[in-house]
């Protein structure tokens, strides 16, 4: 075995296994981990790893700043701040797909697609957890109507400036490896992309993601048993869930990064 492979599988193994520790990942979620960072450091070096960590540590960071508000709504969504493989994977597993990509067929505009796809994961993730600590209930994006902190498609202008700014640490930790001749214009494209991809994903948690009541104690909820007991579906797609939103969030940010690239070149 190469001396690289050695070192990529160890890179993968120890990240994995302190967030394990952590308990910022579940035992599938660091095996998720550990595949994805595996690829990404094995394929891509730092130019692919480094963006990657910084939403991942941010935004587990974060996760753990807001436990104590959101422990308020910790029953009744989906998903909690320990990490699982397909949380992973909704946020991280179309990397993979992009780092393939771009080692098959070269182009600046897969990093540029791939920048925009973690830059939009951030930015949905700091929205949601720096939204929490807003003094004011979300508002839904098109309804306008107020819900409890955590809801899919809630937004908060605390959480807007949020997730601008997780959008950008990301771009930060990946400007050194951009094409100098157009650095400026694809800073501009992965900030936009980035929000462009987590308001998709409020727009669909608003819409067609699917919610439940809980018929014991009344409250509306993301989960399909509450309180020991089948819930009611009240709206959205039942197959469409908080993952899939963020594989959505993520793939939008991409398309139109990666696309807008091509126009860049």
């Amino acid at each position: 075995m190469s001396a690289h492979a050695l070192e990529t599988l160890a890179f993968a193994a120890g990240i994995a296994s302190l967030s394990y520790a952590s308990k910022m990942l579940s035992a599938s979620g660091a095996l998720a981990q550990f595949a994805l960072g595996a690829m990404l450091f094995g394929l891509g070096r730092w130019q692919w790893t480094v963006p990657m960590l910084a939403f991942f540590l941010t935004s587990s960071f974060l996760s753990r700043i807001s436990s104590v508000r959101k422990a308020e709504a910790a029953g009744l969504f989906s998903k909690g701040d320990i990490r699982d493989a397909s949380q992973v994977a909704a946020n991280g597993g179309l990397s993979a797909v992009l780092i393939l990509g771009s080692t098959f067929h070269p182009h600046p505009a897969w990093f540029i697609a791939y920048l925009s796809s973690v830059a939009a994961a951030a930015a949905d993730t700091w929205a949601t957890e720096v939204g929490s600590l807003s003094m004011k209930d979300p508002l839904l994006l098109l309804s306008m109507k107020p819900v409890p902190p955590g809801t899919s498609g809630g937004v908060s202008v605390l959480g807007s400036f949020a997730a601008l700014a997780g959008a950008a640490v990301v771009l930060l930790s990946g400007v050194r490896w951009l094409e100098p001749a157009d650095a400026v214009r694809s800073a501009y494209l992965v900030i936009i992309a980035g929000v462009t991809g987590t308001t998709i994903d409020s727009v669909l948690g608003e819409t067609l993601q699917s919610q439940f009541r809980c018929g014991s104690c009344g409250k509306l909820t993301e989960k399909r048993v509450h309180c020991g007991q089948n819930t009611e579906q009240t709206k959205g797609i039942p197959w469409i869930q908080n993952d899939f939103v963020n594989l959505s969030c993520t793939g939008a940010a991409a398309i139109i990064g990666g696309i807008g690239s091509l126009f860049l070149t």
